[in-house]
Protein backbone atom coordinates (compact mmCIF):
# COMPACT_ATOMS: atom_id res chain seq x y z
CA UNK A 1 0.00 0.00 0.00
CA UNK A 2 1.39 3.39 -1.04
CA UNK A 3 1.48 6.26 1.48
CA UNK A 4 0.42 9.55 -0.13
CA UNK A 5 0.89 11.67 2.99
CA UNK A 6 4.23 13.05 1.84
CA UNK A 7 3.61 13.21 -1.90
CA UNK A 8 2.62 16.23 -3.94
CA UNK A 9 -0.94 15.86 -5.30
CA UNK A 10 -1.42 16.38 -9.00
CA UNK A 11 -3.95 19.18 -9.56
CA UNK A 12 -7.20 18.41 -11.29
CA UNK A 13 -7.70 19.89 -14.74
CA UNK A 14 -10.44 22.51 -14.68
CA UNK A 15 -12.29 23.81 -17.68
CA UNK A 16 -12.84 27.59 -17.75
CA UNK A 17 -16.61 27.20 -17.52
CA UNK A 18 -16.23 24.94 -14.46
CA UNK A 19 -13.94 27.47 -12.77
CA UNK A 20 -16.42 30.25 -13.52
CA UNK A 21 -19.27 28.19 -12.11
CA UNK A 22 -17.32 27.53 -8.90
CA UNK A 23 -16.48 31.23 -8.54
CA UNK A 24 -20.15 32.10 -8.97
CA UNK A 25 -21.14 29.58 -6.29
CA UNK A 26 -18.61 31.06 -3.86
CA UNK A 27 -19.89 34.60 -4.50
CA UNK A 28 -23.47 33.49 -3.96
CA UNK A 29 -22.53 31.74 -0.71
CA UNK A 30 -20.76 34.83 0.63
CA UNK A 31 -23.74 37.04 -0.23
CA UNK A 32 -26.11 34.55 1.42
CA UNK A 33 -24.04 34.49 4.62
CA UNK A 34 -23.96 38.28 4.85
CA UNK A 35 -27.73 38.44 4.40
CA UNK A 36 -28.31 35.71 7.01
CA UNK A 37 -26.30 37.61 9.64
CA UNK A 38 -29.33 39.88 10.00
CA UNK A 39 -31.99 37.19 9.79
CA UNK A 40 -34.06 36.08 12.78
CA UNK A 41 -32.47 34.13 15.61
CA UNK A 42 -34.33 30.96 14.59
CA UNK A 43 -33.15 31.20 10.98
CA UNK A 44 -29.55 31.79 12.03
CA UNK A 45 -29.56 28.86 14.46
CA UNK A 46 -30.82 26.54 11.73
CA UNK A 47 -28.12 27.75 9.34
CA UNK A 48 -25.33 27.47 11.92
CA UNK A 49 -26.20 23.78 12.35
CA UNK A 50 -25.79 23.14 8.62
CA UNK A 51 -22.93 20.76 7.93
CA UNK A 52 -20.04 22.10 5.89
CA UNK A 53 -16.98 20.31 4.55
CA UNK A 54 -13.84 21.71 6.18
CA UNK A 55 -10.75 20.95 4.12
CA UNK A 56 -7.40 20.82 5.85
CA UNK A 57 -4.35 20.02 3.66
CA UNK A 58 -4.57 16.23 3.96
CA UNK A 59 -8.32 16.22 3.32
CA UNK A 60 -7.80 18.43 0.26
CA UNK A 61 -5.32 15.85 -0.99
CA UNK A 62 -7.88 13.09 -0.46
CA UNK A 63 -10.61 15.05 -2.26
CA UNK A 64 -8.30 15.76 -5.17
CA UNK A 65 -7.33 12.12 -5.47
CA UNK A 66 -10.93 10.90 -5.26
CA UNK A 67 -12.11 13.33 -7.92
CA UNK A 68 -9.16 12.40 -10.09
CA UNK A 69 -10.18 8.73 -9.89
CA UNK A 70 -13.73 9.63 -10.93
CA UNK A 71 -12.68 11.76 -13.89
CA UNK A 72 -9.75 9.77 -15.26
CA UNK A 73 -10.19 7.33 -18.12
CA UNK A 74 -11.06 3.80 -16.94
CA UNK A 75 -8.03 1.61 -16.31
CA UNK A 76 -7.81 -2.18 -16.43
CA UNK A 77 -6.35 -2.10 -12.89
CA UNK A 78 -8.71 0.34 -11.20
CA UNK A 79 -6.98 2.24 -8.37
CA UNK A 80 -8.10 2.58 -4.77
CA UNK A 81 -7.58 5.10 -2.00
CA UNK A 82 -8.07 4.53 1.72
CA UNK A 83 -8.44 7.54 4.01
CA UNK A 84 -7.75 6.81 7.66
CA UNK A 85 -7.95 8.85 10.82
CA UNK A 86 -9.37 9.02 14.31
CA UNK A 87 -13.11 9.30 14.86
CA UNK A 88 -14.50 12.75 14.12
CA UNK A 89 -11.66 13.60 11.75
CA UNK A 90 -13.90 14.29 8.72
CA UNK A 91 -13.73 10.96 6.87
CA UNK A 92 -17.45 10.25 6.55
CA UNK A 93 -18.18 13.90 5.77
CA UNK A 94 -15.65 13.61 2.94
CA UNK A 95 -17.43 10.59 1.51
CA UNK A 96 -20.88 12.15 1.86
CA UNK A 97 -19.77 15.37 0.16
CA UNK A 98 -18.41 13.47 -2.85
CA UNK A 99 -21.55 11.33 -2.91
CA UNK A 100 -23.73 14.46 -2.88
CA UNK A 101 -21.77 16.04 -5.73
CA UNK A 102 -21.85 12.84 -7.77
CA UNK A 103 -25.22 11.35 -6.91
CA UNK A 104 -27.51 10.24 -9.70
CA UNK A 105 -29.73 13.27 -9.00
CA UNK A 106 -26.97 15.93 -8.96
CA UNK A 107 -27.06 18.58 -11.72
CA UNK A 108 -25.09 17.39 -14.71
CA UNK A 109 -22.45 19.35 -16.61
CA UNK A 110 -21.63 16.37 -18.83
CA UNK A 111 -23.51 17.25 -22.00
CA UNK A 112 -24.29 14.43 -24.38
CA UNK A 113 -23.24 11.61 -22.07
CA UNK A 114 -24.35 9.85 -18.94
CA UNK A 115 -22.97 11.78 -15.98
CA UNK A 116 -20.56 9.78 -13.81
CA UNK A 117 -21.86 9.05 -10.34
CA UNK A 118 -20.71 7.54 -7.05
CA UNK A 119 -22.30 4.97 -4.73
CA UNK A 120 -21.55 4.71 -1.01
CA UNK A 121 -22.07 1.78 1.38
CA UNK A 122 -21.02 0.87 4.91
CA UNK A 123 -19.08 -2.36 5.42
CA UNK A 124 -20.35 -2.82 8.99
CA UNK A 125 -21.97 -6.21 9.47
CA UNK A 126 -21.06 -7.60 6.05
CA UNK A 127 -19.53 -11.07 5.91
CA UNK A 128 -20.30 -12.34 2.39
CA UNK A 129 -20.17 -11.23 -1.22
CA UNK A 130 -23.94 -11.64 -1.36
CA UNK A 131 -24.36 -9.15 1.49
CA UNK A 132 -22.08 -6.63 -0.23
CA UNK A 133 -24.12 -6.83 -3.42
CA UNK A 134 -27.36 -6.56 -1.48
CA UNK A 135 -26.26 -3.39 0.27
CA UNK A 136 -25.23 -1.79 -3.03
CA UNK A 137 -28.62 -2.63 -4.53
CA UNK A 138 -30.34 -1.02 -1.54
CA UNK A 139 -28.31 2.18 -1.93
CA UNK A 140 -29.19 2.57 -5.61
CA UNK A 141 -32.85 1.71 -4.96
CA UNK A 142 -32.68 -1.38 -7.14
CA UNK A 143 -34.98 -4.35 -6.40
CA UNK A 144 -33.41 -6.90 -4.06
CA UNK A 145 -34.59 -10.50 -4.34
CA UNK A 146 -33.87 -12.13 -0.99
CA UNK A 147 -33.83 -15.56 -2.68
CA UNK A 148 -31.47 -14.60 -5.50
CA UNK A 149 -28.20 -16.49 -5.77
CA UNK A 150 -24.85 -14.72 -5.41
CA UNK A 151 -24.24 -14.94 -9.16
CA UNK A 152 -27.64 -13.36 -9.89
CA UNK A 153 -27.03 -10.47 -7.48
CA UNK A 154 -23.57 -10.02 -8.93
CA UNK A 155 -25.01 -9.74 -12.42
CA UNK A 156 -27.70 -7.24 -11.39
CA UNK A 157 -25.18 -5.09 -9.52
CA UNK A 158 -22.66 -4.94 -12.38
CA UNK A 159 -25.35 -4.23 -14.99
CA UNK A 160 -26.97 -1.51 -12.88
CA UNK A 161 -23.71 0.21 -11.92
CA UNK A 162 -22.62 0.15 -15.56
CA UNK A 163 -25.95 1.61 -16.70
CA UNK A 164 -25.78 4.53 -14.25
CA UNK A 165 -22.09 5.08 -15.10
CA UNK A 166 -20.88 4.58 -11.54
CA UNK A 167 -17.26 5.74 -11.47
CA UNK A 168 -16.55 5.46 -7.74
CA UNK A 169 -17.54 3.02 -5.01
CA UNK A 170 -17.21 4.60 -1.56
CA UNK A 171 -16.73 2.27 1.42
CA UNK A 172 -17.29 3.58 4.95
CA UNK A 173 -16.32 1.82 8.22
CA UNK A 174 -13.75 -0.21 6.33
CA UNK A 175 -12.06 -1.36 9.55
CA UNK A 176 -15.11 -3.52 10.31
CA UNK A 177 -13.89 -6.00 7.69
CA UNK A 178 -11.21 -6.97 10.21
CA UNK A 179 -13.84 -8.00 12.77
CA UNK A 180 -14.89 -11.04 10.75
CA UNK A 181 -13.15 -14.37 10.23
CA UNK A 182 -10.42 -14.69 7.59
CA UNK A 183 -12.84 -16.58 5.36
CA UNK A 184 -15.51 -13.89 5.64
CA UNK A 185 -12.94 -11.16 5.08
CA UNK A 186 -11.90 -12.79 1.82
CA UNK A 187 -15.53 -13.06 0.67
CA UNK A 188 -16.08 -9.34 1.16
CA UNK A 189 -12.76 -8.45 -0.48
CA UNK A 190 -13.53 -10.74 -3.42
CA UNK A 191 -16.73 -8.82 -4.09
CA UNK A 192 -14.90 -5.48 -3.99
CA UNK A 193 -12.13 -6.81 -6.25
CA UNK A 194 -14.64 -8.23 -8.72
CA UNK A 195 -16.40 -4.86 -9.07
CA UNK A 196 -13.10 -3.03 -9.49
CA UNK A 197 -12.03 -5.49 -12.20
CA UNK A 198 -15.28 -5.98 -14.10
CA UNK A 199 -16.33 -2.32 -14.11
CA UNK A 200 -12.82 -0.78 -14.02
CA UNK A 201 -14.25 1.18 -11.09
CA UNK A 202 -12.04 2.93 -8.50
CA UNK A 203 -12.77 2.63 -4.77
CA UNK A 204 -12.54 5.21 -2.00
CA UNK A 205 -12.39 3.49 1.40
CA UNK A 206 -12.57 5.23 4.78
CA UNK A 207 -12.05 4.14 8.36
CA UNK A 208 -10.14 4.55 11.60
CA UNK A 209 -6.39 3.99 11.80
CA UNK A 210 -6.71 0.17 11.70
CA UNK A 211 -8.63 0.35 8.41
CA UNK A 212 -5.32 0.65 6.57
CA UNK A 213 -4.84 -3.09 7.21
CA UNK A 214 -8.23 -4.11 5.82
CA UNK A 215 -6.86 -5.03 2.37
CA UNK A 216 -3.61 -6.62 3.56
CA UNK A 217 -4.93 -10.17 3.26
CA UNK A 218 -5.40 -9.76 -0.50
CA UNK A 219 -2.13 -8.99 -2.26
CA UNK A 220 -3.83 -7.71 -5.41
CA UNK A 221 -5.98 -5.18 -3.55
CA UNK A 222 -3.10 -4.20 -1.27
CA UNK A 223 -1.04 -3.25 -4.33
CA UNK A 224 -3.82 -1.06 -5.73
CA UNK A 225 -4.64 0.99 -2.64
CA UNK A 226 -2.73 4.05 -1.52
CA UNK A 227 -3.36 5.57 1.91
CA UNK A 228 -3.85 9.10 3.20
CA UNK A 229 -3.85 9.61 6.96
CA UNK A 230 -5.79 12.47 8.52
CA UNK A 231 -3.84 13.82 11.51
CA UNK A 232 -5.28 15.52 14.58
CA UNK A 233 -5.34 19.31 14.45
CA UNK A 234 -2.46 21.06 16.19
CA UNK A 235 -1.49 24.61 17.10
CA UNK A 236 -0.20 25.77 13.73
CA UNK A 237 -1.11 27.88 10.71
CA UNK A 238 -3.51 25.22 9.38
CA UNK A 239 -5.60 25.49 12.56
CA UNK A 240 -5.61 29.30 12.33
CA UNK A 241 -6.83 29.04 8.71
CA UNK A 242 -9.54 26.59 9.82
CA UNK A 243 -10.80 28.90 12.57
CA UNK A 244 -10.76 31.89 10.21
CA UNK A 245 -12.90 29.92 7.72
CA UNK A 246 -15.40 29.02 10.47
CA UNK A 247 -15.99 32.58 11.68
CA UNK A 248 -18.22 33.78 8.78
CA UNK A 249 -20.41 30.66 9.10
CA UNK A 250 -21.34 31.50 12.71
CA UNK A 251 -23.60 34.38 11.54
CA UNK A 252 -22.93 36.49 14.62
CA UNK A 253 -23.54 40.21 14.33
CA UNK A 254 -20.65 41.18 16.60
CA UNK A 255 -16.91 40.78 16.04
CA UNK A 256 -15.69 37.19 16.37
CA UNK A 257 -12.06 36.11 16.69
CA UNK A 258 -11.47 32.42 17.34
CA UNK A 259 -7.74 32.79 16.67
CA UNK A 260 -6.57 34.34 19.93
CA UNK A 261 -4.06 32.39 21.99
CA UNK A 262 -6.63 31.76 24.74
CA UNK A 263 -9.25 30.53 22.27
CA UNK A 264 -6.85 28.18 20.46
CA UNK A 265 -5.49 26.69 23.67
CA UNK A 266 -8.95 26.00 25.06
CA UNK A 267 -10.31 24.58 21.78
CA UNK A 268 -7.44 22.09 21.48
CA UNK A 269 -7.80 21.13 25.14
CA UNK A 270 -11.53 20.43 24.82
CA UNK A 271 -11.44 18.77 21.40
CA UNK A 272 -8.24 16.72 21.58
CA UNK A 273 -7.56 18.05 18.10
CA UNK A 274 -10.54 16.25 16.52
CA UNK A 275 -12.17 18.22 13.73
CA UNK A 276 -15.74 17.19 14.53
CA UNK A 277 -15.36 18.22 18.16
CA UNK A 278 -13.81 21.59 17.24
CA UNK A 279 -16.76 22.37 14.98
CA UNK A 280 -19.35 21.23 17.54
CA UNK A 281 -17.75 23.34 20.28
CA UNK A 282 -17.69 26.46 18.11
CA UNK A 283 -21.23 25.94 16.79
CA UNK A 284 -22.64 25.42 20.28
CA UNK A 285 -20.96 28.63 21.44
CA UNK A 286 -22.37 30.49 18.44
CA UNK A 287 -25.91 29.26 19.15
CA UNK A 288 -25.54 30.34 22.78
CA UNK A 289 -24.34 33.77 21.59
CA UNK A 290 -27.37 34.11 19.32
CA UNK A 291 -29.86 33.07 22.02
CA UNK A 292 -28.35 35.33 24.68
CA UNK A 293 -27.96 38.30 22.38
CA UNK A 294 -24.22 38.55 23.07
CA UNK A 295 -23.50 38.09 19.34
CA UNK A 296 -19.87 37.16 20.02
CA UNK A 297 -17.89 34.26 21.49
CA UNK A 298 -15.63 34.43 24.53
CA UNK A 299 -13.32 31.68 25.86
CA UNK A 300 -15.74 31.08 28.75
CA UNK A 301 -18.41 30.04 26.25
CA UNK A 302 -16.31 27.16 24.89
CA UNK A 303 -17.40 23.88 26.48
CA UNK A 304 -17.10 20.17 25.81
CA UNK A 305 -18.73 19.21 22.46
CA UNK A 306 -21.53 17.25 24.15
CA UNK A 307 -22.34 20.13 26.52
CA UNK A 308 -25.06 21.52 24.25
CA UNK A 309 -27.17 24.66 24.65
CA UNK A 310 -30.75 24.18 25.95
CA UNK A 311 -32.71 21.99 23.55
CA UNK A 312 -35.48 24.59 23.42
CA UNK A 313 -33.13 26.59 21.22
CA UNK A 314 -33.99 24.20 18.39
CA UNK A 315 -37.77 24.57 18.73
CA UNK A 316 -37.80 27.73 16.61
CA UNK A 317 -41.12 28.99 17.95
CA UNK A 318 -39.55 29.84 21.31
CA UNK A 319 -36.91 32.11 19.76
CA UNK A 320 -37.71 35.73 18.90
Amino acid sequence: MTDLNHSTPQPLPEAPDMRAALDAQVSQAVAKKEKLRYASKAERIIEVQTEHVILHPQLKKAVNRALWMIKQQPRSRAPGLIVTGATNSGKTTLGCSILKAYSQLAPSSFIGSVRPCAVMIELSGLATSRAVYGRILEQINAPVNSNARVADRELVVTMTLRNINCRLLILDETQDVLKTSERDQQRVLDAIKYLMNSLKMPVLAMGVEQAGKAFDSDQHLRARFSEIKLPAWRDNDDLIDLLASLEPNLLLQGDVNLRTREMITKLLELSDGKLGYIIDIVKNAAIEAIISGKETITPEMLRLPWDSPPHEALDGTTIH
